[in-house]
């Protein structure tokens, strides 16, 4: 349905040519028909002049073009402006129109007819009709009009209920195409309001004798693509015939014109607008399952957080239950005995920290945290890593999740860090995060002799066991540095031989005979026959790669 661009640019061509003149004695204009020129010249000459009034220079003549339409021409002056001349015999195109298509006495078409008796309007053409003394307006808009000026002169109109029918030119600031896609026509603001209002938009070309009207994509039945009326950004240029319209008579088009093509697109309007109106009740149908569905899951997140909660008061329940039973049989062993005579006689607070996070330990806090407390801290000098997962580790409480362990003993190094036991430092973890970290700390306050000499007595165990572990791996170095040496000498030893007096190397072997081999100097594991001279598995080797 939508012209090509050259038929576009024929449209909006923006030649003024003078096709109307006025007679000079009735001060009427008369059409000049295109391929009569030269015939009309001399009557021109004597009996026409411009058909703008008041012009300096108004004598008239005809020219005859070849791949244009005739028209008149200035025998000397001229250059009015364009709008001026196009909306004058836009005006004219439309009223000879009218009077053809709606004749007297029926019909009355006047130009320039005031809508009331004080002039609150004045139509470019108005139709009456005669019997019920109905009127339609027509305006020829050529000239640049605001959108609030527009409005103004429209709710006019329908304070006085008389329909208007806005024509916009074909050139100008009326026709605009759209920069993104040429062959569609741009909307202003005012042509949008025009849309808006409920009456069609319209351009006319008098030269042509065509009116054209944007169409965009829409939706009709079966989800097919069908054009309907565009109402705001760009559309696509539909031209017709201006004999294919006529005044709307019914209530199909409320514009005061009609035409099959605006029938047409009003009814594809409405089926668009049905699909439209379903396409919305679906998503609104969606949106309230979402909403429901989301709705559902907060109650389950919800209930799964109480029972959770409830499950953990449960644990915590037993825990404590668990730890008062074993409370008594705690406080009889030595240990219990030794930590209070350490501090003398009076269990230290940061030895009985009551964890408000996690599930509780099954045990007496003063248990687990002396045991954690004796292992990592004492004789530990000051600055030493504390690692939650070897406190973990070192607890091993089974049926306790790993993380909810974590939390329980963090709770308690925070505690040692408020009590100067401990200080909490900031460090890179394997993820690349910083993490808190604990080092072992100096305790605040005075410390008791019997409090000094157990640390005394714990850093002598702790540097004691630290020099037997040391010689012990040097004494296995050296076991192994001699082994290799022995096993290098007897290799060398055996290379420098005759091959008649080497010793034989056993062959076919299976691999449960070849396992009490010489063991590798390095991996520890039984060589294989071939490699017995070596020493060592051939991957064992430095620098060998597979």
């Amino acid at each position: 349905m939508a012209h090509t661009a050259e038929v576009l640019a024929a449209f909006q061509d923006g030649e003024v040519r003078l096709i109307f003149a006025r007679d000079k004695d009735t001060d009427e204009l008369v059409l000049l028909e295109d391929g009569t020129a030269k015939a009309q010249r001399a009557y021109t000459k004597a009996s026409l002049q411009c058909p703008i009034r008041d012009c300096p220079t108004p004598h008239l003549t005809t020219v005859a073009r070849k791949k244009k339409r005739d028209g008149y021409m200035h025998l000397s002056g001229g250059g009015h402006a364009p709008e001026g001349i196009f909306h004058i015999q836009g005006c004219e195109m439309i009223a000879l129109w009218l009077r053809e298509k709606y004749p007297a006495p029926g019909f009355r078409i006047q130009k320039e007819e005031r809508s009331n008796s004080a002039g609150e309007r004045r139509a470019d053409v108005m139709v009456t009709h005669v019997a019920t003394g109905s009127r339609i307006a027509f305006e020829i808009q050529y000239a640049y009009l605001k959108r609030d000026e527009w409005q103004e002169r429209h709710d006019s109109y329908v304070r006085q209920g008389i329909p208007d029918v806005w024509l916009f030119g074909h050139v100008g600031a009326q026709l605009v195409l759209d920069k993104h896609t040429p062959d569609q026509v741009r909307l202003s603001p005012t042509h949008e309001a025009v849309a808006a209002s409920g009456l069609r938009l319209l351009w006319l070309n008098p030269y042509t004798h065509q009116l054209g009207t944007t169409v965009s994509n829409g939706h009709g039945p079966g989800s097919t693509t069908v054009d309907i009326p565009t109402v705001s950004g760009s559309g696509r240029l539909v031209l017709s015939p201006l004999d294919d319209f006529r005044l709307a008579t019914s209530g199909v088009v409320s514009t005061g014109l009609a035409s099959d093509l605006l029938e047409h697109l009003e009814t594809n309007r409405v089926a668009d607008a049905a699909h439209r109106a379903e396409v919305a009740r679906q998503d609104q149908l969606r949106q309230e399952r979402l909403a429901l569905e989301a709705a559902r899951e907060a109650e389950r997140t919800i209930q799964r957080a109480e029972a959770k909660t409830l499950a953990l008061a449960q644990r915590r329940g037993r825990a404590l239950l668990a730890a008062e039973r074993l409370e008594p049989a705690w406080q009889a062993t030595e240990a219990y005995k030794t930590v209070l005579d350490r501090f003398d006689g009076r269990w230290p607070r940061f030895l009985n920290v009551k964890t408000s996070v996690g599930p509780g330990i099954p045990m007496p806090a003063g248990q687990w945290q002396s045991a954690l407390f004796e292992e990592f801290w004492e004789g530990r000098p000051t600055g030493s890593a504390i690692y939650e997962s070897k406190c973990v580790a070192h607890l091993a409480i089974p049926g306790i999740p790993k993380y909810e362990m974590n939390l329980m003993v963090r709770e308690w190094l925070e505690a040692l860090v408020a009590a100067g036991y401990a200080q909490s430092k900031r460090r890179l973890g394997w993820d690349g995060e910083l993490t808190t970290g604990f080092i072992v700390g100096k305790p605040r306050g005075p410390i008791s002799a019997k409090e000094m000499a157990h640390r005394v007595a714990a850093s002598v165990r702790v540097e004691a066991q630290r020099i037997k572990d040391r010689d012990r791996e040097h004494a296995r170095r050296l076991d192994e540095l001699r082994i290799a040496q022995q096993r290098t000498e007897a290799f060398e030893a055996d290379r420098n031989k005759p091959l008649e007096a080497r010793a034989p190397k056993a062959v076919g072997r299976s691999p449960a005979e070849q396992s009490s081999n010489p063991t590798c100097t390095v991996c520890k594991r039984p060589l294989f026959d071939g490699q017995l001279g070596r020493g060592m598995h051939t991957p064992c080797t430095s620098g060998w790669r597979a």
